[in-house]
């Protein structure tokens, strides 16, 4: 499931190998395990309009719930590849320009 600042805001992603917590994330897609995040700090496109966001993917990543309807913590496990994902209201996150809000 693709999770973005409408249905898991405030939820904070956490890299289980490296034990520290991923910074500007923007979605994480739990069905194929990519996290797209905005450098931090932020880089704006050429076009001064979008955020420049990177994507990472890791071998699994699980949502959270702690009792709630919404996650609230994503532990993410194996990373295997990092790569730029492009413009955050053009790519994998579906519009979610904004940031989460998370830590």
């Amino acid at each position: 499931m693709l999770y973005d600042r409408h249905n898991a805001l405030g939820a904070q992603v956490f890299e289980i190998g490296r034990r520290e917590p991923l910074k500007r994330v923007m979605s994480v897609d739990t069905d194929v395990g990519i996290v797209v995040a905005a450098h931090d700090p932020l880089r704006l496109h050429p076009n001064r309009e979008q955020v420049e966001t990177y994507q990472i993917r890791f071998r699994a990543i699980h949502a959270i719930h702690g009792g709630s309807d919404k996650p609230v913590l994503f532990h993410c496990y194996d990373r295997l590849q990092e790569s730029p994902a492009g413009m955050a209201d053009r790519i994998h996150c579906r519009g979610a320009a904004g940031h989460w809000a998370w830590r």
